[in-house]
């Protein structure tokens, strides 16, 4: 009887037929698999359908890899979470608990998808962003930087949010909307079209469109263009003379964003 040594002792183990990985005898992986010599799957995990496990990958507990998933690099899919489609799970990401990544969905660089979250369609999560809790992201959304969503928060279609952003609760962000920087979204927030939100948002942001660039109003801060101050900073800050048909509106943005911000 061969055994193999998988960070616990040595167990009865075997090497896979299809790439000659490390697999453990209480495992099961379909020979039509592929568990490259590098990579292991151990404990009750299971690789099915034409799935591919490979460099220094590993799939262990309870974990589940199946149809054509690719899970590479020095990936772990761990826990109860299950890989497939045609998912890539790849780099240094750890995938965990009852996570679900099936689709097209990717998860690179060190991001973490945990609890009872979903990555599904095109959606992406990278760096080292954190998707967790009952978090779902699908569509073109992108999931980046050091990003946390978390709660019963949803991003979708071709959203983003990035930097230190925070979205949860049961935040939504869709459509072509962006959540940056260090902003926060939380509560039942929505954040949609073309909104590009830095700030606290604990309601509806208020977006102002018609103008040479697009004014998202929070909480706490005035976004216009790429650029984002509080009330005060915009008044007493900026060079509006950078930019005049802006400029002849200021006072028109201004005081709505006061209006806004008094609630």
């Amino acid at each position: 009887m061969k055994t193999f040594d998988f960070g616990c002792g040595p167990v009865p183990a075997h090497s896979h037929v299809n790439g000659g990985g490390w697999v453990a005898d209480t495992a099961t992986v379909d020979d039509t698999a592929y568990v490259g010599r590098s990579a292991q799957v151990f404990d009750s995990a299971k690789v099915f359908g034409n799935a591919k496990v490979f460099e220094d990958a590993r799939i262990f507990e309870n974990a589940q890899v199946a149809e054509n998933a690719r899970v590479s690099g020095k990936a772990r899919v761990f826990g109860k979470a299950q890989v497939y489609g045609n998912a890539k799970v790849f780099d240094n990401v750890q995938v965990f608990d009852s996570a679900r990544i099936f689709e097209n969905a990717r998860i690179a660089r060190y991001a973490k998808v945990s609890g009872n979250a979903t990555v599904s369609g095109n959606a992406q999560v990278s760096w080292s962003a954190q998707v967790s809790d009952n978090v779902w992201v699908f569509g073109n959304a992108q999931i980046f930087g050091g990003a946390q969503v978390f709660g019963n928060a949803q991003v979708f279609d071709s959203a983003m949010v990035y930097g230190n952003a925070k979205v949860f609760e049961d935040a939504r962000i869709f459509e072509n909307a962006q959540v940056s920087v260090n902003a926060r979204v939380s509560e039942n927030v929505e954040i949609f079209g073309s909104a590009r939100v830095r700030g606290v948002c604990t309601r509806r942001p208020l977006v102002l469109t018609g103008f040479v660039y697009s004014v998202t109003i929070c909480d706490d801060l005035v976004t216009i263009g790429c650029t984002s101050m509080t009330i005060y900073e915009w008044r007493t800050c900026a060079d509006w003379d950078q930019c005049l048909p802006l400029a002849r509106m200021a006072d028109l943005i201004l005081t709505m964003a006061e209006r806004h911000q008094q609630g």
